[in-house]
């Protein structure tokens, strides 16, 4: 799901990326010391956050933020420069591990539909929230609500009705060709 220049994160990375909360636990302990202690860790903090790792995580933070990257933790993706307020909401896992879930987030993706992101648990995981259940009372997931009214849980289902809502002749979800319609058709029954 993620673009295709994303890169795992290197380890400095990673160190970039925990240092503030490593930061935090340092600076409790540190207060009963002197002061000097702390602004060696606000100088190296400072230092930290001029290299090009911390940069990169900071672009990636602020794109997704404003929903310009597709991400486990974007609440809102846009494609259209207008960035009103989606026709589409996808509720998903809160984990984004659910293959179902991400098979319809691929379809969103890949169709460019702007749309909301909503995390509910999974059954093993917990209870789901009451106005998710209000709008999807069988607790399936993944379920996509369009313009407030239509909902689909299924998956297929749910890429199904994206598809009749937003056909795209340049990405269509399956082959347009009778032959070719049937035999897609039949594979995707195989997913259910």
């Amino acid at each position: 799901l993620w673009q295709s220049n994303y890169r795992p994160p290197t380890a400095f990375a990673v160190v970039v990326a925990l240092f503030p909360l490593h930061a935090a636990r340092r600076k409790v302990s540190v207060r009963s010391r002197s002061t000097d202690l702390e602004r060696r860790w606000d100088a190296l903090e400072s230092e930290i956050l001029e290299t090009e790792a911390a940069k990169e995580l900071l672009e990636i933070e602020r794109e997704v933020a404003e929903g310009s990257r597709c991400h486990p933790d974007t609440q809102a993706r846009f494609f259209s420069p207008s960035r009103a307020v989606p026709a589409v909401t996808f509720y998903r896992d809160s984990s984004a591990q659910c293959p179902n879930c991400q098979a319809v987030w691929l379809l969103l993706e890949v169709k460019d539909i702007d749309y909301l992101v909503v995390k509910e648990d999974l059954r093993a995981y917990g209870e789901k929230s009451p106005s998710f259940l209000e709008k999807v009372p069988t607790g399936s997931l993944p379920a996509v609500l369009v313009e407030g009214s239509r909902v689909a849980t299924d998956s297929l289902d749910a890429m199904f009705l994206l598809e009749r809502l937003y056909p795209d002749r340049e990405k269509p979800m399956f082959p347009t060709f009778s032959r070719l319609r049937a035999s897609a058709l039949q594979l995707l029954e195989l997913h259910r």
